[in-house]
């Protein structure tokens, strides 16, 4: 492993924050493609996996990231981010699912 413990932070925003939206695109692309918009894509099972992934990757390596902080401030640190990385998810994922008509309330 490198020296610099920072390598971890960025590489769990760019997971997720780049991530996402790469599943959303492909999933989108996947319904222009497709005879019936509303049937195909991703799938629901592989939707939601493929977000769980990417969820878990990034906690895993924020993880690593705060792993040298003191307990309190590394939970403090990355339930924040959690946080952000939540509203995040919802705001992308309802976008896109109420802008392409996909579903609604």
């Amino acid at each position: 492993m490198s020296s610099d413990p920072r390598k971890f932070f960025r590489l769990a925003n760019l997971i997720w924050w780049l991530g996402l939206p790469c599943i959303i695109f492909l999933d989108y692309v996947l319904r222009r493609l497709s005879s019936n918009y509303f049937v195909l894509g991703l799938g629901e099972s592989l939707w939601f996996a493929a977000h769980s992934c990417l969820a878990v990757s990034s906690m895993i390596l924020l993880g690593l990231f705060f792993r040298h902080s003191p307990w309190r401030m590394a939970s403090v640190k990355i339930a924040v981010a959690l946080f952000f990385g939540g509203i995040y998810y919802f705001v992308a994922v309802f976008w896109y699912i109420f802008e392409t008509g996909l579903d609604s309330f």
